[in-house]
């Protein structure tokens, strides 16, 4: 059972691999195997320490009360993921409303476009991520997860399973952003990736409460 909800967890802890691929994608850059393994184990290390410290916490809680806090955290934060997207949604609904120019407004997404078919004409999807950017890019992805990590091994996840389907699905989603940007040129699954994950992290939490 506990498969499941890895699985869950691994998706919807790296979901927002869906919009920096795109990022990425639009802007004509391919991420490599190598690359995308560097920062698929960095994302996951930070996943198995994050937990390895939710285990810790379990040996002055019983096992009952750590696990209800654990799926409470869980709860808690993807409801607020949940929120944080309607709360943008309505932003820049009023910015519309009142004429101020939105950061998703209609004029900035064909821009958008137009720079993304840009950027992948001229590069000719020939652009490799560099190192650099690729340590970056993990660095800002394992400090995400972690907070997620410490409730999801509370909440009675296993470690090594977990921190596995982290790896894969790291790589899997990223891959998947990079594609949809060359392709599709735009972000429009990527503005919904906080709301997938929010989602995914409340019905992470309640399945637990009941294995």
């Amino acid at each position: 059972m506990h498969v499941i909800s890895a699985v869950l967890f691994a998706i919807s802890a790296n979901m927002d691999n869906i919009p920096l691929g795109i990022a990425y994608g639009i802007r004509g850059i391919r991420i490599n195997f190598a690359r995308n393994l560097l920062i698929a184990l960095i994302t996951s290390a930070g996943t198995f320490i994050s937990m390895s410290l939710g285990t810790i916490i379990t040996l002055f809680l019983k096992k009952e009360t750590a696990a209800l806090i654990g799926c409470s955290i869980l709860i808690i934060m993807g409801l607020w993921l949940v929120a944080g997207f309607f709360r943008k949604k309505h932003k820049a609904s009023s910015n519309q409303r009142t004429g101020t120019e939105s950061v998703s407004g209609p004029n900035d997404n064909a821009d958008d476009k137009a720079q993304g078919q840009a950027s992948v004409q001229g590069s000719g999807y020939r652009i490799s991520m560099s190192t650099r950017q690729s340590l970056g890019l993990a660095l800002v992805l394992m400090i995400n997860n972690m907070g997620f990590g410490i409730g999801a091994n509370i909440a009675g996840l296993p470690i090594i399973l977990t921190s596995l389907c982290t790896l894969i699905f790291s790589m899997v989603l990223l891959i998947i952003g990079v594609k949809i940007g060359l392709t599709f040129t735009n972000n429009r699954l990527g503005a919904y990736s906080e709301l997938i994950s929010g989602i995914l992290i409340v019905i992470l939490g309640i399945y637990e409460l009941f294995v």
